[in-house]
């Protein structure tokens, strides 16, 4: 109960120690369990999640509406990107569904709106702290000097308090936390009109909160092992009037391929991403790698990518044995109060060795992946930036059951923004997620495993919230034996 405590001090006293959400880095969505294309062993990339009375003070606390901004904020519907609206040159994506919220591809063509100038977030300017957008404010103009410059500092810091109140392995509290800061640099700015050049550091501490449940679909996205480094390094460029665009470098492949706009909210990290892309180059361990992306229209697009080594994996030797992946798409511009429609469908193939569950190996691994996102009602048709509304999608995915720990997964959803009369910024969500595990032959795996997962995230101020969240784990670990576990969890997000 001491280690909650200071938690609560965090999220009320020292807002710098409240998960934070930059702009423009990615929605690393996922650290899911992988399997390792060196050493065929399996890394569950799991987590755990927990709230205490205490937590639930907290959030009874921290919903009720603020006096002092309140009214202000009712008349400011929050900004945020559409399925549409996901270009990668532009703001921040808030709710991308990853630890890291990754700076994600474009998924429509052409040349995102300019910003509109917002009020000095400083001691002495027009708003006070707890109305700035970034709790590190703007440094005294000298952040907003750097981005008129072109270069774009931002950064977040994420913490998770979980714990499993039934079932799992052992019962106790697992604190975590993940920082990431980023930089951005418009190469317009420089001279070369098109360009991006993006990177980035992590550094995560805590234990994994898996350890606690043993589940398999890693019910926190941003479990892993401790870890300081590098994370994304790349440059993009778009060129013949945006109908191309390229991206090189070290790249976190779920910025580009298999994410879900409406799952980011999302705690489990199968809402990153489907689990059967095993070999998947994302969160810890993103890619050297090549991406090309065609418009042929402006709502639709084609993707292909080919990834070598991480930074954690050598046995690719380069691009020697690589990994690719490919992803069409299209968008359906929706009507007065229905927002877009957006279908993908995307394809994996890993030349490596890997191993087979029947001890041999093999020299590939395939799958593929559907998912299908839409906002049913918008609250606010008339304001095209105004993300307020409710949101469906649904994803499906298959891989090789003789090297990968699952053969399908289905995932359905329904996310919210603004539904609360009064606390435009505030999201809710329910969602299923279930995977069918190998049965091939040697796989320990006798049961399949699903979860029903809920959260509500509520905003403390412009750059902090809080996120209750509650999880139900059948069969974890794919085990038939295991006891059902519920896991709660509270996160805190701050941006910097």
């Amino acid at each position: 109960m001491g280690s909650f405590e200071r938690i609560r001090l965090c999220a009320f006293l020292r807002p710098g120690s409240v998960c934070v959400e930059w702009p423009q880095f990615h929605d690393m969505k996922t650290m899911k369990h992988i399997k390792s294309p060196k050493d065929g062993h399996f890394l569950f990339r799991n987590a755990a999640a927990g709230i205490t009375g205490s937590a639930l003070v907290m959030f009874a606390l921290a919903s009720l509406p603020s006096d002092s901004y309140a009214d202000e904020a009712a008349d400011e519907p929050p900004k945020a990107p559409t399925v549409a609206d996901s270009n990668p040159l532009e703001g921040t994506f808030e709710a991308q569904g990853s630890p890291l919220q990754p700076k994600k591809g474009a998924r429509t063509a052409g040349e995102p709106e300019a910003e509109e100038p917002r009020p000095a977030e400083w001691f002495g300017g027009e708003l006070p702290w707890y109305k700035w957008s970034r709790v590190t404010g703007n440094w005294g103009g000298l952040r907003d000097a750097l981005e008129n410059g072109g270069a774009t500092f931002a950064g977040t810091y994420t913490m998770d308090w979980s714990a499993p109140v039934s079932g799992g392995i052992t019962r106790r509290g697992t604190a975590r936390g993940l920082l990431d800061v980023n930089l951005t640099v418009d190469t317009e700015k420089l001279g070369l009109p098109g360009g991006t050049l993006f990177a980035q550091y992590i550094f995560r501490h805590g234990r994994n909160g898996s350890d606690d449940v043993g589940d398999l679909q890693a019910f926190s996205n941003i479990d892993e092992a401790r870890l300081s480094r590098e994370y994304e390094l790349w440059f993009e460029q778009k060129a013949f009037g945006d109908f191309v665009r390229f991206k090189g470098g070290q790249v976190d492949a779920n910025s580009e391929f298999a994410f879900v706009n409406a799952a980011g909210e999302f705690i489990n990290a199968s809402g990153g991403f489907s689990p059967t892309i095993f070999t998947f180059p994302t969160y810890p361990d993103p890619a050297l790698s090549l991406n090309l992306f065609i418009y042929p229209h402006e709502n639709v697009y084609i993707g292909a990518g080919v990834y070598g080594d991480t930074i954690t994996e050598t046995s690719r030797r380069g691009f020697r044995e690589p990994f690719y992946i490919s992803e069409v798409g299209v968008t359906i511009p929706g009507g007065e109060k229905m927002g877009d429609l957006r279908i993908a469908a995307g394809y994996f193939y890993d030349t490596g060795r890997l191993d087979r569950f029947d001890g041999g190996t093999q020299g590939k691994g395939t799958g593929f992946y559907a998912l299908v996102e839409n906002q049913l009602w918008r609250e606010n048709p008339d304001d095209k930036e105004d993300a307020q509304g409710v949101s469906v999608f649904a994803q499906y995915g298959y891989g090789d059951e003789d090297v990968s720990t699952f053969k399908h997964h289905v995932g359905l959803g329904v996310s919210t923004l603004g539904l609360v009369p009064g606390r435009d910024a505030d999201a809710m969500g329910l969602y299923w997620t279930t995977v069918k595990t190998s049965r091939a032959t040697g796989s320990p795996y006798d049961a399949n495993e699903s979860v029903f997962e809920f959260f509500y995230k509520f905003e403390v101020t412009p750059a902090i919230s809080l996120k209750p969240d509650v999880q139900w784990i059948m069969n974890p670990g794919g085990v038939m034996t295991a006891d059902d576990a519920l896991v709660l969890t509270l996160r805190l997000d701050v941006t910097l």
